[in-house]
């Protein structure tokens, strides 16, 4: 394969991956920064109201121009043990607060594609 040929081709295969991942690149970038925040001692207080935790979270989301909506952002307040935070713990793992993340990949041919990735912060 000549040099021409592999350039066109990388071209045509990374520049669509590229083109595809941007934004879960940016929600994952958003998450990595939630998470240095947090365990700077900079970020939200996790002792909080649900609901002001949740407002945060989303603006701090919002920053990076990834939507997550209230229903998706579920904090733990003391030691309640519901349905639901039962089922984050079986889903996730044990944690304070749950994000779950949508890492939207555009495809060719395909369209939109979304995967939920949770995040967890301890």
């Amino acid at each position: 394969m000549s040099f021409h040929r592999m350039i066109l081709w990388l071209g045509f295969v990374i520049i669509p991956l590229g083109w595809s991942s941007v934004h879960a690149v940016k929600a994952t970038a958003a998450s990595v920064a939630f998470l240095y925040r947090q365990k700077s001692g900079k970020g939200i207080s996790l002792q909080q109201d649900p609901l002001v935790i949740q407002r945060s979270t989303q603006k701090h989301y919002l920053s990076y121009d990834i939507y997550i909506p209230f229903e998706d952002i579920y904090p733990v307040s003391g030691r309640t043990t519901n349905e639901i935070t039962l089922a984050m713990q079986k889903a996730c793992g044990k944690g304070r607060l749950y994000i779950w993340i949508p890492l939207k990949f555009r495809l060719p041919l395909v369209g939109h594609r979304i995967l939920e990735w949770c995040l967890i912060v301890k």
